[in-house]
């Protein structure tokens, strides 16, 4: 499950939010946001995903080696955000 905390305020005094999360290789994982919104957000999106099993950590190319199991980076992106038509 993943955890929203108040981190380390920016230089400007504006707070930061951290989310607190486990990828499905049960990494530890941690991201930072600006607003809560955004941060309660992602840390929805990131549940939601690994329990329909279409979570993609955008921070791994795939490159794991001979065979990786993933596309590369710019591939995972256009899954993420797909090009729409009119």
């Amino acid at each position: 499950m993943a955890s929203i905390s108040t981190g380390k305020p920016a230089a400007d005094g504006t707070p930061r939010y951290v989310v607190n999360y486990r990828d499905t290789a049960d990494r530890q994982r941690r991201k930072t946001f600006a607003r809560k919104a955004e941060a309660v957000a992602f840390a929805n999106t990131v549940e939601a995903d690994k329990l329909h099993g279409t979570y993609l950590d955008v921070d791994d190319d795939g490159l794991d080696g001979p065979g990786g199991d993933l596309p590369p980076r710019h591939l995972l992106q256009r899954l993420r955000d797909p090009v729409r038509r009119s």
